[in-house]
């Protein structure tokens, strides 16, 4: 490869490289004037600080060779304290920068759970009148477009083999589960994770012989739900969840289902 065509390969790099760092710098600046919006007060974002303290941690780490035992403890106590306190300071601000968007993800995902539970209805209002507790979260009330009700939108939260799985049960006028749909859980993958696959979770529906329980092997009742393999505790967890939030209708929304 000759001279030329090497000199002319390298300053056509650079030319990438330049434009690279123009444009990261552009994200930088969109990312401050962005922050600079949402906060109430006047906040100056300083990266020249952040850079400052990274200099002081980079000094505090450089050794003296005078230095006694006192000294360096109280040097690296101090690096450590400015690196947490530096590290803490980033991860708060990716937090609340990303807040609005994790929580606008968290409706959008509520809003099709509803649906899905519900397919006949178009409408969903927040029944304020319910009686929430650690199980039953949430409960919405389902109108058709001629706003009428159709049913009800159960939330749940039933403690799991990982955790809480959360979950939303459509249960018709009449009592009986229209469908289910997992919100978010923390079950175990390839085992109590499989209860967001259709192949669990759509043995809920249109079920009105109730309470449900679970088994082992193959559903052969209308009562019945055939258990995940290997995953009991999620499959009861689930189950038992159904059942509470039909239990809940039972005893207070059943009565108003009547008058519609």
């Amino acid at each position: 490869m000759s001279s030329k065509f090497k000199n002319k390969a390298k300053a056509k790099a650079k030319t990438h490289e330049e434009a690279a760092q123009v444009k990261t710098q552009a994200k930088i600046n969109d990312i401050k004037n962005n922050l600079k919006n949402k906060v109430k007060f006047n906040f100056n974002f300083n990266l020249g600080f952040i850079k400052k303290i990274f200099s002081s941690v980079n000094i505090g780490l450089a050794k003296s060779d005078n230095e006694t035992d006192m000294q360096k403890a109280v040097r690296l106590g101090t690096t450590l304290f400015a690196v947490t306190a530096i590290t803490g300071l980033l991860l708060g601000l990716v937090e609340w920068g990303t807040r609005d968007a994790i929580l606008a993800t968290r409706a959008n995902d509520k809003s099709d759970a509803l649906q899905n539970v519900m397919p006949e209805a178009v409408r969903f209002n927040n029944f304020k009148q319910a009686e929430l507790n650690e199980t039953i979260t949430d409960v919405q009330e389902a109108l058709n477009d001629k706003r009428q009700r159709v049913g009800w939108c159960v939330s749940v939260a039933s403690k799991g083999y990982g955790g809480l799985v959360n979950f939303v049960v459509g249960i018709k006028a009449d009592g009986s589960v229209r469908a289910i749909n997992i919100l978010s859980h923390s079950e175990t993958p390839g085992l109590g994770a499989k209860s967001t696959e259709p192949e669990f979770y759509t043995q809920f529906d249109n079920k009105d012989k109730l309470p449900l329980k679970v088994v082992k092997g193959s559903d052969s009742n209308p009562d019945e739900i055939a258990a995940i393999s290997g995953a009991t505790v999620t499959s009861n967890a689930v189950t038992n969840g159904v059942n509470e939030a039909v239990n809940y209708f039972n005893q207070n929304l059943a009565a108003l289902s009547a008058k519609n």
